[in-house]
């Protein structure tokens, strides 16, 4: 990563120098190699979505986390029908995948919220009707994934949640785990700081 680096600030330096017609063949070589390298970057470091990278067992190598349908549902779940299903998988890993149930599932990487040297997992769930939403955090402790943070529902209004807000939703400060809950009954939807843990994170 460090080489990587230095070869991409280097590649800045280069750019900002190329004016000019007759530096132009040297421009558009140069673009190729930028991108390419600004692509490597972004695809390990993949923090939200269907699939995200992380840390998650604490053993420093990076696994991937990947939402696959496990059942395809019928008619309207709300009524007779049966709704999709889901799961969490790590392929390659030997991690046991999370249950998830209905219905479409957005991943969230959130960091080593406990510090106790893995990432934490977090499932942005929509509704089987409706625009509330519901998030959970999973933690992998011994081998077996548990809850770190209980389910709480997030009301969209049915206007899709930005990655930047869906990545504040939860967060560590000062030794404690919180999640910001919306208010349904202030009609700004004010966000209310909540506490899930009381422990704190070793460092």
């Amino acid at each position: 990563m460090r080489y990587l680096y230095s070869r991409q600030l280097n590649n800045k330096k280069r750019y900002a120098t190329l004016t000019g017609h007759n530096n132009m063949k040297q421009l558009f070589l140069l673009f190729p190699m930028v991108a390419c390298c600004y692509t490597t970057h972004a695809q390990q470091h993949s923090y939200l979505g269907s699939k995200v990278n992380g840390n998650f067992n604490g053993d420093g190598k990076i696994a991937q986390a990947t939402v696959v349908k496990t059942k395809e549902g019928q008619g309207n779940p709300v009524e007779d029908g049966t709704p999709d299903e889901y799961e969490i998988r790590f392929p390659g890993t030997g991690l046991s995948p999370i249950a998830a149930g209905c219905c479409t599932v957005r991943l969230v990487n959130e960091g080593d919220l406990d510090g106790d040297g893995a990432d934490e997992l977090s499932l942005f769930q929509a509704p089987m009707n409706g625009c509330t939403y519901s998030m959970k955090t999973y933690t992998l402790k011994q081998g077996k994934w548990q809850l770190l943070v209980p389910t709480f529902l997030i009301p969209t209004a049915c206007e899709p949640l930005s990655d930047t807000k869906l990545r504040q939703r939860i967060f560590a400060e000062q030794g404690n785990i919180y999640y910001l809950e919306t208010d349904i009954n202030d009609k700004h939807g004010k966000l209310t700081k909540r506490k899930v843990a009381t422990r704190q994170i070793k460092k």
